[in-house]
């Protein structure tokens, strides 16, 4: 079942607190009346968010035709309430319409306020949700800007906190995370419950995507304490929905499963229909995902989250809804539903943002490849299979490419720092020189000194460069735990046999019972045993081998000019050595043993990585099955 990060992503948007007090009727209200304030309807709209949401856009509407009674101030205010409203409800459309609204009348204003900064992070929200990031990240920093000018710490806040939301999703990770820090610093000063809530939730979203899964959950015990404090339940539910993705992350599915149906069970009648939408598709996905899958009991439950599916407009929300539907239709082998459903989501992925498309299109191609495979249609399933893997190099490249993107802008602004060093550097010495200087002499010795300190430190800053570049290339291609290579690399390596038509071998290998190692261990401790193996293997392999770290505890091992019966060999040979080694003496763990799966090239007529892959895949399912610490080929 396909998890995508952007998908997770998504989950910052939250709706305000249901609680089980007694509704408010339409009859406690009338506002027909000038007498009313708007500051009372203001109240009452806000209790009633929390005990009858259902009964707020009928509100809403019933002022609307009044509000020109209302001072400038209050109509501001109205807007602004109304579009908070529609955005935590997920009608992103409607919200932006009414922060727009919004904004005109504020122009009319004598001074601006804070409330304007306000405005643009709910019409900045929306547009974000609707697809249109650059004008989103626009309304954000406006909105921040305006903030500071004002001197208003919280909104401050607030800002700060989209802002490094969005450049987390732009995979702008290091950014993020200061930007966050500055919002860190002023929050954690400010004694303010609901925003401490809110960026605990972006922390530990910005944690899930840096693979740093256990610091999230941290983030999103701190988020629901905070919440629960500021009385906002089911922005609590909310972050318990972060808890069970980033449990789901770690594979502890049973323990996100009990989770999920908790919060299910004490509050789905007050929640949005956008939040009970991802509660549901996480227990589809939880169920699917299982050691023992139920994926009629997961289809049922995916069927239930597309009850709730049209209350958001989320963007790209309804092709990732089609493609895990999909998936699951093809698990239960209903193929012909899969080819409607694939009809369907293919007219929907040209219109979704660019990474999500690239994302989509490689979980379509993959689905519609395996579901014809199945149908016997080979010849059409071979073709969809290397329009995924071009797909699979594409998003790898992309992938790989951000990231040294990123280093890149951090060195060159490192760079920056040096040259403003180095002028620095060149005043200062001038001016010494100028000042100090009694004789022609003196002043010539001084000037000759700047210039052999500015020389060398030129000089610094060009080594520096040379060595930011080798890092920059070494981390393209390298896992970052362990230093062997990436699947970046392997599929690099593996289209350089397939080009020259050098037959090969594949070995995927999987640390035996490892779960148990973290939960009783740490993972910290099973962090090195990951290393460990990593190092025993890559030291026993020739120089033309690639070892390669696929993620948690799975290698790869790619074997050029070798034959299936030499690469069964070399597992052996391997799981003998990862099961001899003192594990007790030099880690203090139980021993450790590996359960391997080989396949050579031949093994498929496609001559495809993935498939390949899939076929040592499923050998090492069958060695895991006869017992562990075995070979299977």
């Amino acid at each position: 079942m396909s998890k995508n990060k952007t998908m997770f992503s998504a989950l910052k948007s939250i709706v305000f607190t249901c609680t089980f007090i007694l509704p408010i009727t339409l009859t406690h209200l009338v506002y027909a009346n000038n007498s009313a304030s708007y500051a009372e309807f203001e109240s009452q709209i806000k209790e009633l968010e929390k005990t009858a949401p259902q009964q707020v856009p009928a509100l809403l509407d019933e002022l609307k035709d009044d509000i020109e009674q209302y001072s400038l101030s209050d109509q501001i205010k109205y807007y602004l309430l109304s579009a908070d409203f529609f955005n935590n409800r997920g009608n992103f459309t409607t919200a932006n319409t009414l922060a727009n609204k919004g904004l005109e009348l504020a122009k009319q204003q004598m001074s601006p306020s804070a409330i304007i900064s306000e405005l643009l992070y709910s019409r900045g929200f929306a547009l974000e949700n609707l697809g249109d990031s650059k004008s989103a990240m626009r309304d954000y920093q406006r909105g921040t800007q305006l903030a500071e000018s004002l001197n208003h710490k919280v909104y401050t806040a607030y800002g700060y906190i989209n802002i490094g939301a969005m450049k987390y999703l732009a995979r702008q990770y290091q950014e993020s995370l200061q930007t966050l820090n500055k919002a860190r610093n002023i929050a954690e000063q400010a004694d303010d419950s609901e925003l401490l809530g809110y960026l605990y939730s972006e922390l530990g979203i910005l944690h899930s995507y840096i693979n740093d899964v256990e610091a999230s959950l941290d983030f999103y015990e701190m988020s629901f304490n905070n919440y629960v404090k500021a009385g906002q339940t089911v922005f609590a539910s909310n972050a318990r929905l972060n808890t069970a993705s980033a449990l789901m992350e770690l594979n502890r599915y049973d323990e996100a499963i009990i989770v999920l149906k908790d919060v299910l069970g004490k509050y789905e009648n007050e929640m949005s229909q956008r939040l009970a939408y991802y509660f549901y598709t996480r227990l589809a996905t939880c169920y699917s995902e299982l050691e023992e899958p139920n994926y009629e009991l997961a289809y049922q439950y995916l069927m239930t989250a597309g009850k709730y599916i049209q209350g958001t407009d989320a963007h790209d929300v309804p092709v990732f809804y089609l493609l895990e539907r999909g998936e699951l239709l093809h698990q239960l082998d209903r193929h012909v539903e899969v080819d409607e459903v694939l009809a369907q989501a293919s007219e929907m992925i040209p219109s979704m943002s660019n990474v999500n498309q690239l994302y989509s299109n490689t979980h379509f191609y993959s689905l519609k490849a395996r579901s014809l495979y199945k149908q016997e249609q080979f010849e059409d399933a071979l073709a969809n299979r290397k329009v995924l893997h071009q797909l699979l190099l594409d998003r790898y490249e992309k992938e790989q490419q951000d990231e040294v993107d990123e280093m890149r802008m951090r060195f060159e602004s490192e760079q920056a720092d040096v040259v403003e060093q180095i002028l620095q550097e060149q005043k200062a010495i001038n001016n010494i020189a100028l000042e100090k200087a009694k004789t022609l002499s003196q002043f010539h010795w001084r000037v000759a000194l700047g210039t052999c300190v500015i020389a060398l430190l030129v000089a610094w800053g060009f080594i520096k460069l040379v060595r930011k570049q080798e890092v920059l290339k070494h981390a393209s291609v390298t896992d970052p735990l362990t230093g062997v290579a990436n699947r970046y690399q392997l599929l690099r390596e593996a289209d350089k046999l397939i080009d020259t038509n050098t037959p090969f071998s594949i070995l995927i290998l999987d640390i035996d019972h490892f779960k148990v190692v973290n939960d009783t261990l740490g993972h910290s401790v099973g962090d090195k045993v990951i290393k460990k193996v990593a190092q025993l293997g890559g030291d026993s392999m020739r120089q033309k081998d690639t070892f390669v770290r696929l993620g948690g505890e799975e290698f790869v091992v790619l074997l050029p000019s070798v034959n299936l019966k030499q690469a069964q060999e070399t597992a052996e040979r391997l799981r003998i050595l990862v099961s001899q080694f003192p594990w007790q003496d030099k880690l203090n763990t139980p021993p450790i043993t590996i359960s391997l799966g080989v396949a050579d090239s031949t093994v498929v007529e496609s001559n495809v990585i993935e498939e390949i892959l899939k076929v040592a895949d499923e050998k090492l399912y069958e060695a895991k099955s006869l017992g562990r610490n075995r070979v299977c080929s």
